[in-house]
């Protein structure tokens, strides 16, 4: 096309007709324009069809990381809320017993459950991939302030896990070195013949210090994340909704 035109363009000058000569070379321009403009939108055509599809693998990654954490802290808040009442109906029992020391004992010894509810690590990949290539700009804004929101509680909430379980973890040890507990990963189990001779000389009022602590570090712990996981629950559910309409 360029040479048809380039030998036109000769022709027209050696005929001295420059006035057609002009208008063939105002032509040959248009065309050119013309065809840089179509390769453009077809580049661009191209550019949002593979951020379509971006945007599409960015969002099922998402919905399935979102959809693991829903279900977590549902199972999470269940379990938390469980154990809460059962602290509850021990301390009832205890308050209403003739010998509470002893009924402290019992309890501790072969009722108390030792594992801590809370949360695990949630499934931040996907969005931490975004944030990390800048992808996360290919979202709308509003979905992109309800993933800002979310990491923003999930970090608060991974602070609040650290922060009590440091506490929790010094409790339990204190306890454990003296009493030994019905754990899996306890060396001398609760109710094992070791655990019974260690515990031969027991003082009541001692353990009942022990074990208080303790206790009363886990409510502080359940108190904390009877409050955030509702919240974080919310929040994720409310993501993945509208994430699910995209």
């Amino acid at each position: 096309m360029i040479k048809f035109f380039r030998s036109i363009r000769q022709r027209m000058i050696k005929e001295n007709r420059v006035s057609k000569y002009l208008l063939y070379a105002i032509g040959e321009i248009v065309l050119v324009v013309i065809g840089i403009l179509i390769a453009l939108q077809i580049n661009n055509w191209n550019e949002n069809r593979k951020n379509t599809h971006r945007i599409e693998g960015y969002t099922r990654s998402l919905i399935e990381d979102l959809a693991k954490d829903s279900l977590q802290l549902t199972e999470a808040l269940h379990y938390v809320k469980e154990d809460s009442l059962s602290i509850v109906g021990f301390e009832d029992r205890v308050n209403r017993s003739v010998h509470p020391l002893d009924t402290l004992y019992h309890i501790a010894r072969f009722e108390y459950n030792h594992y801590v509810g809370g949360l695990r690590d949630l499934n931040t990949d996907t969005y931490e991939m975004l944030t990390s290539t800048g992808d996360l700009a290919l979202f709308d804004q509003e979905i992109i302030n309800e993933l800002s929101a979310l990491a923003n509680l999930q970090e608060v909430a991974e602070d609040g896990r650290n922060f009590t379980w440091d506490i929790l973890l010094d409790h339990y040890l204190n306890y454990s070195r003296k009493y030994p507990v019905r754990v899996e990963h306890s060396f001398i189990q609760g109710g094992s013949k070791v655990d019974d001779i260690m515990r031969e000389e027991v003082s009541l009022t001692e353990h009942a210090a022990l074990f208080n602590a303790l206790v009363t570090a886990k409510k502080n712990n359940n108190r904390i994340w009877l409050v955030i996981l509702p919240a974080l629950s919310e929040k994720t559910n409310a993501l993945l909704d509208d994430l699910r309409k995209q």
